[in-house]
């Protein structure tokens, strides 16, 4: 027995924690350099301090003492009191005093393999990294102290690989499971052959090799654990008390291969050996249950595949088995909950038995309620439960269940790693739930968030893994569902390659190839119905033909497959008339709506379909009843949609449809008005679509003319919701160029709104309706840039955030789409691309909610809103007035606005109509681009005209001069005549101002021009405008008031920018620019205005993108062009590139005061787009310039420095002082307008000379 004879030294204990990448967590330090073990002596009792740090934050290293007893033990007492007594020693303490008082390294070695299990135990309570390390490196010194063939070695060593695969399986650190396979390897070829042992290390080898497939996917892992867990059934004696786990175990890993790959044969394998393993279970074993359950999930999984339904039947057989055997404080119970959840689902969704469908929720619900909170399945079972929410959701609609399953599924998703196995299958869970509730909902964010997370799933789902074709075509699904919504044809063509390749994956025996087929189907019919491509519908009907096929009727998704086909058939028919067509579509929705439940949420799209077809069939032969059976079906169809539901308006729209359809065809007046009522309500709806709630508000306001019961009021209300729904379609969650696109479609809505408003005698509203309908591409930009200075000194915090989101949003809008240049992206830079577009849209949501809680606070409940006209008339400049022409199909109007009047003056064109002005339009636009002065050029190549006018082309379509007569003489005369105070001034004297907007055809006519020029004559014209006043333009009210306020010059003061570019590479030279800018620079000099000059080689588009933040004043003289195809590229041309308007548009110039563009098409503006006026003149106000002289068309190279010479002298009213002038931005009006006036009284009335002059336009203040 050992005693101590001397007192114990001073030792140096510590116990450090660390990690194989050197973070400290579990390493052992013991200086035991001036120690012996104890021989003999009496008990003593010594108290040692060490420290001890765990994996506690901030590197906290916290101070224990250890009251270390040492007293006459033999160690043989001790193994046996632990082993007697396990739970209440502590294993710090045991490890210390073993490396302290036990000489013997036999017994070291087994009390320190004894400690390394307390360790572990301790470990399975704490779940703290720092107890797993230290059992690891209590069973590494067990080791290192046994000799080379000790017996015990086989085991320790084992136990060492266990730590290991501990450490692995729950912090999934990749070097761990390498160490637990090596030593686990170790163990095994230590082990003889017939030892009881060898059987627990091959499975536990097997368990690690699974476990590390499961994480990484590698399939050379899952290979690995099925051959070693073959050998271990193989050596294992019939009779063996745990052979049904090996069994089970061995079907646990064909199962996995199976999930990995799709083989059924290993499904079939595996339901063999556990079917056996079932056979071979006594009933009272402790394992039984999770035998059975085992079973269950094999049974399932191949259910899932072939769609037997004995399979699913067995499956809940055994798991329900399972569930009953095990009480709640069974170690698996969760998971036996979680799995028998799975089964119902799977019944569920080929039987529809709500009841099923509950107790899958109930059970999944249990299921989470019995795991712990860090546990490694937890992830997995909320994402379960969040599935079985979707399902009952898609066959209910309530959102409760939605909103749950993602809350769920979200948590899901932050509890798993990155690089986990599991997180693909997560991802593509929450992204079904984002996708399914955007369904429901619309709202844009939601199906960007499912695109998102399910690019992610496919991304990290490896080529050959089983479930990869599922996550293609959920993903191709939410591509064809945006496109549903906004259009974009690169996202259909996404739906259309990710749905190909996942049929294309899909075995032919597999049970989820119909549904495939179908949403390939759905896919090709929406390219069809864009591209009228036959082909596309034939392959559609041809895929979606062999998934009804493939389908028996009794399956869940019979009726989803006979609808899709049967919208296959009808667009067929509309595009090619074919009545078969129309009739099987009638046929299969008629045979759907057979096989869709009553609560089932997809019957309200089955009513409807196949109203559409009945409505289609009623206008092929004229035959009531289908009219009356298609408003009967559609009206169900509301009936079964409950409100705020998205797909709502669409249905009220075609209930509209289809009345309107018989007030036509019958005349009856209570059809009218059914249809009315049902287009007003889709228009007013605050869910849904806002492209389909626009819809339903133009019925309505065409409706609206055409009975005889409507009211002011009710006109007035039509057009104002369409104005609302047009800013909404147009919203910040879409880029510049996607807003463009969107106006094209609806250039008119404005005009016409302004029209019906002037119809009920209602300016007022006429001139609201113009300030937000048109332009909102440049009203956009200016809100983003609305100073916040009032809102920063209420809500500094408000404003700050507000100010950030305005610039993000603003970067996001001009970002581009490669997928439209036809580049093929990879996966990476479609997640680059798709993250980019999401982040875009929340920030356009976030920017939407910051607002609501401005308009919050007192005295901002209008910030940001749009103006009304007491606001927008009390901003108007004190002289002069502001004339807004309104073209529309129904009638064309003035609206005259000066200051000090309450209301605006409505002035009728009885003369002119809105053909009779496109007519002029187009036939100046001819006649223009007949004299190569407003050249079109193709995609591939810019081709800009020199600013010299060429000779007449044949084809000519108008005269000059009886245009600008016509313009005078029905246009502007009559405006004047109606407008106060406007008088005729022969010399130029006390002439008033007028601004001008005009919309639709007007915007490309000249109307400063307006008046009567006799060619054979070289004064002055008899009657013309520039008589009475002088004239700018302005493309909205709105901006006019930010125009008006002037800037605080800093920096370069009033120093100018002359900018010449005589010969653009790859462009016509124009060699007088270098005279215009040598002749300005004079002029400037003069009169003591510095000027820099950036000439040819010096002006690039870098260079002079970065001198218009310094210089407020600049003159261009060099090429520009309007983009044709897209107005955002219209550009001035300097050396080596152009400078776009996309690229000025991103300028914020607070300084800028004024831009002389001496170039050509710089005011042109884009035929589809008149009331956005895109142009060059228009971007420069937008970027900050209050001032732009710019051009109509092409100019003349020869007088374009004789106008900068006038126009300069004019500005300072030819003084020359001794110390300089300031520049008055509010004289360049005046300055063009006479520079102009000299060069027209200079020359003979002649078409050559009129286009000399005329293009030159004034924009601003």
């Amino acid at each position: 027995m050992a005693k101590l004879d001397r007192p114990l030294p001073a030792l140096k204990i510590s116990v450090i924690v660390s990690s194989n990448d050197s973070e400290d967590l579990a390493r052992f330090q013991i200086d035991l350099s001036d120690w012996s073990p104890p021989t003999e002596g009496p008990s003593e009792t010594k108290s040692a301090n060490f420290q001890t740090w765990k994996s506690q934050p901030s590197g906290a290293h916290p101070n224990f003492t250890l009251s270390l007893e040492v007293k006459d033990l033999v160690p043989e007492e001790l193994i046996g009191r632990l082993q007697a007594d396990r739970e209440s020693a502590d294993p710090s303490e045991l490890y210390v005093y073993i490396q302290l008082c036990i000489p013997d390294q036999s017994t070291k070695a087994v009390m320190l393999n004894l400690c390394g299990d307390k360790f572990r135990d301790k470990f399975a309570t704490t779940r703290n990294e720092g107890d797993i390390r230290a059992a690891i490196k209590a069973y590494a010194d067990a080791i290192a102290c046994l000799p080379e063939g000790d017996p015990n070695l086989a085991n320790f060593t084992g136990d060492l690989g266990m730590g290991y695969y501990t450490c692995y399986d729950t912090f999934g650190k990749a070097p761990d499971a390498h160490d637990a396979i090596m030593k686990l390897e170790t163990a095994v070829e230590l082990t003889p052959d017939g030892d009881e042992d060898l059987l627990r290390w091959l499975d536990n080898l097997a368990n690690a090799y699974l476990r590390r497939f499961e994480w990484t996917g590698e399939l050379g892992d899952i290979s690995e654990a099925i051959q070693l867990r073959r050998v271990a059934v193989k050596i294992t004696p019939e009779g063996f008390e745990y052979l049904p786990i090996l069994l089970t175990n061995l079907g646990v890993s064909f199962f996995r291969r199976f999930e990995r790959v799709g083989d059924v044969a290993d499904i079939a394998e595996a339901i063999q050996v556990q079917q056996r393993a079932v056979e071979l279970a006594a009933e009272e074993s402790s394992y039984l249950p999770s035998v059975l359950a085992d079973l269950g999930n094999s049974f399932l999984r191949r259910f899932e595949v072939t769609g037997d339904m004995e399979d699913v039947l067995k499956s809940i057989e055994h798991q329900a088995r399972a569930v009953q055997l095990a009480s709640d404080k069974h170690p698996k119970a969760a998971n036996f909950l979680d799995n028998l959840g799975a089964s119902y689902i799977a019944r569920f969704e080929r039987t529809g038995d709500m009841e099923d469908i509950a107790e899958s929720i109930r059970l999944r619900r249990r299921a989470v309620e019995l795991t712990s909170s860090g546990h490694p399945f937890l992830p997995t079972r909320l994402s379960n439960l969040g599935n079985s929410l979707i399902r009952r959701f898609e066959r209910t609609g309530e959102l409760a269940d939605i909103n749950e399953a993602i809350k769920v599924q979200q948590e899901a998703v932050r509890l798993v790693p990155d690089g986990h196995a599991d997180l693909p299958a997560l991802l593509n869970g929450l992204g079904t739930s984002f996708f399914r509730r955007f369904d429901s909902s619309g709202e844009l964010a939601d199906i960007s968030e499912a695109i998102q997370l399910q690019q992610r799933a496919v991304h990290l789902t490896p080529e050959g893994h089983a479930d990869l074709p599922a996550w293609l075509s959920n993903l191709g699904s939410s591509f064809l569902t945006r496109f549903e919504r906004n259009g974009e044809l690169a996202d259909l063509d996404e739906s259309i390659q990710l749905q190909k390749r996942a049929v294309k994956l899909t075995p032919d025996s597999h049970a989820d190839l119909p549904i495939r087929l179908s949403n390939l189907g759905m896919s090709l019919t929406n390219r069809f119905e864009k591209s009228k491509d036959p082909a596309d519908a034939a392959e559609s009907i041809k895929h979606q033909q062999r998934a009804v096929e493939l389908t028996s009727e009794d399956h869940t998704i019979a009726h989803v497959l006979l609808n899709n086909l049967g919208i296959a058939f009808l667009h067929r028919f509309r595009e090619l008339g074919e009545v078969n067509d129309l009739s099987e579509s009638i046929r299969l929705w008629q045979r759907g709506i057979q096989l869709t439940p009553e609560d089932s949420a997809n019957l309200p799209g089955m009513l409807n379909n196949v109203g559409t077809s009945l409505l289609a069939r009623f206008d092929k032969t004229g035959d009531l009843e289908d009219i009356s059976e298609s408003i009967r079906v559609r009206k169900r169809a509301v009936e079964l949609t409950s409100e705020g539901h998205a797909d709502l308006p669409a249905w009220l729209n075609n209930v509209g449809a289809s009345y309107l359809r018989l007030y036509e065809r019958t005349n009856q007046q209570d059809a009218l008005e059914s249809a009315l009522e049902n287009f007003r309500l889709a228009a007013l709806s605050s869910t849904g679509a806002p492209s389909v709630c626009m819809l339903g508000a133009r019925n309505w306001a065409a409706l609206l003319k055409r009975s005889s019961s409507t009211s002011p009021a009710q006109l007035l209300e039509a057009h104002e919701r369409i104005i609302q729904l047009l800013t909404l379609i147009t919203g910040f969650e879409n880029t510049l160029k996607q807003r463009q696109e969107l106006l094209i479609q609806s250039s008119q809505l404005s005009t016409a709104a302004a029209a019906a408003a002037l119809s009920v005698n209602s300016p007022v509203k006429a001139l609201e309706f113009l300030e937000q309908g048109r332009c909102i591409v440049w009203a956009q930009l200016n809100q983003l840039r609305t100073p916040l200075d009032d809102l920063r000194m209420q809500d500094p915090v408000k404003a700050e955030r507000l100010s950030a989101i305005s610039r993000q949003l603003e970067a996001a809008g001009s970002r581009l789409d490669p997928r439209h240049s036809g580049v093929v992206l990879s996966m990476e830079a479609k997640i680059s691309l798709q993250n980019e577009a999401h982040n875009h849209v929340k920030l356009a949501k976030e920017r939407d909610a910051l607002l609501s809680e401005v308009r919050n606070i007192p005295g901002f409940e209008n910030f940001l809103k749009p103006r009304s006209y007491k606001d927008l008339m009390s901003k108007l400049p004190l002289e002069g007035c502001v004339v807004i022409l309104n073209a529309d199909t129904e009638r064309c109007d003035a609206i005259a606005l000066m200051a000090g009047h309450e209301e605006p003056m409505h002035i009728p064109l009885k003369k002119f109509t809105y053909t009779r002005a496109k007519r002029l339009a187009e036939g100046l636009r001819r006649y223009l681009f007949s004299r190569r002065l407003r050249s079109r050029y193709s995609d591939s190549e810019i081709e800009v005209e020199a600013r010299a006018i060429a000779p007449a082309r044949l084809g000519a379509r108008i005269n000059v001069h009886e245009l600008l007569a016509t313009l005078w003489n029905d246009l502007v005369q009559p405006i004047l005549q109606a407008l106060p105070l406007i008088e005729r001034s022969d010399n130029g004297q006390n002439l008033s101002r007028i601004w001008w907007c005009p919309t639709g055809p007007f915007a490309f006519l000249p109307i400063h021009a307006a008046g009567i020029y006799k060619e054979e004559t070289a004064t002055s014209p008899c009657d013309a405008l520039s008589n009475f006043a002088i004239s700018s333009y302005i493309p909205t009210l709105t901006i006019l008031e930010r125009l008006q306020r002037r800037s605080n010059i800093k920096g370069t003061a009033y120093q100018v920018l002359l900018v010449g570019q005589p010969d653009t590479p790859g462009l016509a030279k124009i060699p007088c620019t270098v005279e215009e800018v040598q002749q300005t620079h004079e002029e400037l000099s003069k009169r003591g205005v510095p000027s820099t000059i950036y000439m040819s080689k010096d002006a690039t588009a870098e260079r002079v993108m970065e001198s218009l933040e310094s210089y407020p004043f600049v003159h261009l003289a060099c090429h520009a062009s309007q983009g044709l195809k897209d107005p955002l590229e219209s550009a001035i041309h300097l050396y080596y590139r152009p400078l776009k308007l996309s690229e000025i548009m991103k300028k914020s110039l607070p300084e800028a005061e004024f831009v002389f563009m001496s170039a050509c098409q710089t005011s042109t503006g884009d035929d589809n787009l008149p009331e956005e006026a895109i142009h060059l003149a228009a971007g420069m106000l937008a970027a900050g310039y209050r001032s732009v002289v710019a051009t109509m068309w092409s100019i003349s190279d020869k007088h374009a420095p004789q106008i900068a010479e006038l126009f300069y002298k004019n500005m300072f009213g030819n003084n020359l002082p001794e110390a300089g002038l300031t520049m008055d931005v509010a004289a360049s009006a005046r300055a063009l307008h006479f520079a102009v006036c000299n060069l027209r009284e200079s020359s003979e009335n002649s078409t050559e000379a009129l286009l000399a002059w005329i293009p030159y336009v004034h924009f601003g203040v």
